[in-house]
């Protein structure tokens, strides 16, 4: 995956480390997800809106690194890394207990879809549901609930190297299922306008879950206190809501 910095040129305001100048060192900010509506390309997408709209609003300095998820993890055991990760759920770093790692409140509410391919008599209960159907999937993404049936031979999976391509799969009806955000629900249905005409979406999704900021340990107080408080005060925001709109979202 190739790696894309956002610098927020903006100083923040105490507790972090100083470089030239006097200014405070930009945050590092990860994130594996290289997909809409996060990424929608190069220097766009909702992560960019977000390191921005702390820019402007928390007068925050943030650097967004894109990497793939191994390399994510292993980043955050490096000692000394100050950051964050946004997007993301406890449940998926191993911190259920919110020990390891700062969270702040939730970001937004999202699920993960089941698209699959009109005809096709899907009553969608949970994994089992998928025995015996060809699940179209994105190269390097892991769909744990499905991988044992998938092991076993009792679901198919197939995959293609982008979103884009598998959506235009089941769109051709070369695979029965797809999974999909409903975060990038909107986002790809603009990009692909015969998108919602051309599948049908299960009424159980596979799951619903929060996304938050995931926060160093060893973030600096002050900025750790600024991200805590913004977010509180995001989903209040005027711009916030207009960012989200664009997206095709609703703030919490």
């Amino acid at each position: 995956m190739d790696r894309r910095r956002f610098l927020a040129a903006a100083c923040m305001a105490g507790g972090s480390s100083a470089v030239q100048g006097g200014n405070q060192a930009a945050l590092e900010v990860l994130s594996h997800y290289d997909y809409p509506p996060f990424l929608t390309g190069p220097g766009t997408g909702l992560s960019y809106e977000l390191l921005d709209w702390l820019h402007s609003e928390l007068q925050l300095s943030a650097e967004l690194l894109l990497l793939p998820r191994r390399r994510l993890d292993m980043r955050l055991t490096e000692s000394g890394w100050q950051g964050f990760v946004p997007w993301v759920n406890p449940i998926w770093f191993g911190d259920t207990q919110r020990r390891r790692f700062g969270w702040s409140e939730a970001l937004m509410n999202d699920e993960d879809l089941v698209l699959h391919r009109p005809g096709l008599n899907l009553d969608y209960r949970g994994p089992e549901s998928l025995r015996g159907l060809l699940v179209g999937g994105v190269t390097g993404h892991v769909y744990a609930d499905i991988e044992p049936d998938v092991q076993a031979g009792r679901t198919r999976r197939e995959d293609a190297i982008s979103t884009e391509l598998s959506l235009r799969k089941l769109m051709l009806g070369r695979v029965d299922v797809v999974f999909l955000s409903r975060s990038g629900l909107p986002w790809w249905a603009q990009q692909l306008p015969d998108l919602l005409r051309s599948v049908q979406v299960a009424a159980t999704p596979r799951q619903r879950f929060q996304r938050f900021l995931l926060l160093s340990p060893h973030m600096p107080a002050r900025s750790r206190e600024l991200l805590l408080e913004g977010v509180a005060q995001m989903h209040q925001s005027s711009r916030w809501r207009q960012i989200l709109a664009r997206y095709g979202l609703s703030p919490l």
